[in-house]
């Protein structure tokens, strides 16, 4: 495992539980928004 790879961990291990969140808030209907905004979020949060 690589130093990035364990920077990352937190992350991945994160963004299917911050997505279920924002599609139970917002609805299945809105699923490429929801996932849009996880990826945003996450990316943001990692730099």
């Amino acid at each position: 495992m690589t130093e990035r790879d364990r920077a990352e961990d937190p992350w991945r291990d994160a963004a299917p539980r911050v997505l279920a969140r924002l599609l139970r808030a917002y609805g299945s209907g809105r699923f490429d928004l929801c996932e849009d905004a996880v990826q945003e979020a996450l990316l943001d949060a990692y730099r």
